[in-house]
């Protein structure tokens, strides 16, 4: 087989144009040896399967008596048809009695995309336990290593915004491997849980004991180079357990040159007691505590005893290329302190990405503070298998390679979102292929022993589920079983009152419920899933939702809505006393009720007529825009007209008229081809004497709700604005959906918000990349007649 490749070689480099630039597929091997797969791009070989097999897995039986491994599995039978080859075989458990059978199937799907299926089936046991591996190993030692984030990755396990990684071969070819999405190929990125009393506890998020999928993504580290092996791989069905690990002892550089330790190989390090003083020259900056160290990824623990009479705050970076990016204990700030009494600071995280570089553990107050028995400890865990393989059902794991020319970190950003894209089959424009593949890569599985699906807005808002991103996220995918599953698991939050929930959390409860839009978008949902599906939702459910509405919005049945919240994703105001005057929440109220109408509740149209008048109400004619808020009647925010797009979107008919929206959609600035989300008339941004935030609310100009550009509000204006003859709509559309991904060259994918002002120090917030519900602009181009599908 060497042979064969090194002519192919020979041919390419003499006769190029014999060999475009496009992926290709070859098999040899036989019965007895096993089938090998090999790659080639522009005829050359780059990786194939013949040292690695297809997959490496773990099988284990229902109570957990007997482990067997597969090693590079290879196939008995094989045959190839144009672009296409099938491998099958089987492979025998003696000790538990069973056969498993295998299909391994390849599909060319473009120029520079293959898709490779894995399908396992047993017929003999009730159940079985498995965890499979897939690595993609270079045909020879790569120029380097790449994940999402970085064009030079030094190994190890990865979770990052985005989950892709691969190599660089000869004249910048990259190579990469996707995976598909964690809710069909079963695997989660929760690493993480709210805080046990979500009430007294603020302090960020707990690390979870139980962590399902560690080493989804690895790249083969420094001393796995060493010894040749060269790989990136993707394992699903792997659960790392540290309820039930072992402490592991660390050496004595882990601390080195920090501060006093103890020397020797122990369990811990133990820190003699040492105190920081605030710098008295620079009142009111933080100061503390760094304590350098090198180690591997892990689990780690960080506990120690503290008084300060500031609270103190919490971080982890690892330094790399000159800055600190935080890479553990998220959100620990605000800690409580006391003065007099020692107070015990003890959490756990999950490191990953360390890439043995140097890291700094960050102790901070804005006061002195005393520390003493400082520990870290790091706890190994049992890692054992799964996903699971009942009896005669066929388990399928879809993953992607690709190969092509990549000068720069946009180049293999761009690749595996568009590849990822083109692999499902999804067809549409450059930008719409990122926002689906996006999408995707936010929805998973909640946990190792729960497979429903949960879709997170971003890898920062991971492990919360929120209603409203949910929402606009799995509603502009055709999925029924998606759909159908998140809509149910949104009804099991239901309360008494039948209020639904806010947040869904893994491994914890959330309190979040109360009257926002949450329970009005669920019975759009529900109305959705009938006309496409003809899903029969849950009468009793819709019903007490319903109710739940009207009592909380509109008691007494004037048609003029009034509420605690913003019913919409303006989320940063609330008012202990129910307030009227806010635009959105009359729209949302009126949709909301011909929904339900169209579902079969009895509701008068003489009612939903006022509604819609009242909403229609919040247009000054002298001002000429929509008030968003009679409070503060110098705001417009495109919030405003989501309940117009809704109407559009759902029953292509209108609630306002053209001149309320075009002349809106005219007061709004446009810097960059993007406009604030929400934004002062003659101002754009707030300052904080007339910003319409809570009180302790307020960010500079252009960032989040201080002016910064929302995507999916502003597309779904957009798209109002057109159905009612506003001439700019289709210009504006195209311009903000390209600046989504080219306004910061780097960042080739979808935001959270762009920010407005382009002049203020850190508006790219590192928080805001890779975010899901901006999908539904899928759907706004539908409306809008422009999806280029």
């Amino acid at each position: 087989m060497r042979r064969g490749v090194f002519l192919l070689l020979f041919f390419s480099l003499v006769f190029p144009a014999l060999f475009p630039q496009q992926l290709s597929l070859n098999l040899s091997g036989n019965a007895n040896d096993g089938y090998v797969v090999s790659i080639q791009y522009g005829g050359n070989v780059i990786t194939d399967t013949g040292v690695t097999g297809e997959f490496d897995m773990v099988v284990e039986n229902a109570d957990r008596s007997f482990t067997d491994t597969i090693h590079h599995w290879k196939a008995q039978h094989a045959e190839k048809n144009n672009d296409e080859i099938k491998l099958t075989g089987r492979y025998y458990l003696e000790e538990v009695m069973t056969w498993i059978s295998v299909e391994v199937d390849y599909s060319l799907i473009n120029d520079h995309a293959i898709k490779k299926e894995i399908r396992l089936e047993q017929s003999n046991i009730p159940l079985l336990f498995y965890q499979i591996e897939n690595k993609l190993s270079p045909c020879h030692e790569p120029l380097s290593y790449w994940s999402f984030e970085y064009l030079d990755h030094q190994g190890g396990a990865i979770r990052e915004i985005y989950p892709a990684a691969g190599f660089f071969l000869e004249d910048s070819l990259a190579v990469g491997l996707l995976t598909d999405a964690g809710y069909r190929n079963q695997w989660t990125r929760n690493i993480r849980k709210r805080p046990a009393d979500q009430r007294t506890k603020n302090n960020g998020f707990e690390a979870v004991r139980t962590i399902a999928d560690v080493n989804l993504y690895r790249i083969a580290t420094p001393e796995e180079r060493i010894r040749k092996e060269n790989y990136v791989s993707l394992t699903f069905g792997e659960c790392s357990d540290y309820n039930a690990g072992q402490i592991a002892g660390l050496n004595n550089t882990f601390l080195a040159d920090a501060i006093p330790h103890n020397g020797g190989k122990t369990e811990s390090i133990k820190v003699n007691d040492f105190q920081i003083i605030t710098d008295k020259k620079q009142p009111g900056l933080h100061s503390g505590i760094k304590i350098p160290f090198t180690t591997a990824d892990g689990y780690y623990t960080i506990r120690f005893n503290y008084r300060s009479a500031q609270p103190i705050n919490l971080r982890l970076l690892k330094t790399r290329n000159n800055t600190g990016e935080i890479i553990g204990f998220h959100y620990k700030t605000g800690i409580p302190a006391s003065s007099d009494e020692w107070l015990t600071f003890e959490e756990s995280a999950l490191l990953q990405g360390l890439e043995g570089r140097n890291a700094q553990l960050l102790i901070e107050s804005t006061s002195d503070i005393t520390i003493q028995n400082f520990e870290i400890l790091r706890t190994l865990p049992e890692r054992y298998p799964y996903h699971r393989m009942p009896i005669g059902e066929k388990q399928t794991k879809t993953l992607f390679i690709f190969a092509q020319e990549a000068g720069d970190i946009r180049d293999i950003r761009l690749a595996c979102q568009t590849r990822l894209s083109e692999g499902t089959g999804f067809e549409g424009s450059e930008v719409e292929k990122i926002l689906y593949s996006d999408f995707l890569m936010l929805t998973w599985i909640s946990s190792a022993v729960d497979f429903s699906p949960h879709n997170v807005p971003s890898i920062n808002y991971a492990p919360d589920m929120y209603n409203r991103d949910a929402f606009w996220s799995i509603v502009s995918v055709y999925d029924k079983e998606l759909n159908e599953a998140v809509w149910k698991k949104w009804g099991g939050t239901q309360d008494e009152r039948g209020a639904i929930g806010t947040i869904i959390t893994p491994f914890m409860g959330s309190i979040e419920k109360k009257g926002n839009e949450a329970t009005c978008e669920w019975i759009w949902w529900a109305l959705i899933n009938k006309r496409r599906f003809n899903t029969i939702p849950d009468a009793m459910r819709l019903k007490k939702a319903l109710e739940f509405c009207i009592t909380e919005f509109d008691p007494d049945s004037d048609g003029i809505v009034s509420s605690q919240f913003s019913l919409s994703q303006n989320d940063v105001v609330f008012y202990e006393d129910k307030k009227y005057g806010l635009a959105v929440n009359q729209g949302v109220y009126a949709v909301t009720l011909m929904a339900a109408k169209e579902l079969g509740f009895e509701i008068s149209r003489e009612y939903i007529d006022k509604t819609v008048q009242e909403y229609r109400n919040y247009y000054d004619t002298e001002k000429g825009y929509f008030i968003s808020d009679r409070d503060y009647p110098y705001v417009a925010s495109f919030t405003d007209l989501m309940p117009e797009f809704v109407s559009w979107w759902l029953w292509d008919s209108p609630l306002l008229d053209a001149d309320m929206v075009i002349n809106t959609l005219n007061k709004f600035p446009v810097i960059n081809d993007c406009a604030p989300v929400i934004t002062h008339v003659t101002d754009t941004f707030f300052t904080m004497e007339n910003k319409p935030f809570l009180p302790d609310m307020y960010w500079p100009d252009g960032q989040y709700y201080n002016g910064g550009s929302w995507m999916r509000n502003e597309i779904c204006a957009y798209v109002a604005g057109m159905k009612h003859g506003w001439e700019p709509a289709g210009e504006r559309i195209r311009k903000r959906m390209l600046a989504e991904i080219n306004l910061k060259y780097d960042e080739p994918f979808s935001h959270e918000f762009i920010p407005m002002n382009l002049s203020q120090p850190g508006c790219w917030w590192p928080s805001a990349r890779v975010f899901s519900w901006n999908v539904f602009a899928l759907i706004a181009l539908e409306v809008a007649g422009m999806r280029e599908e």
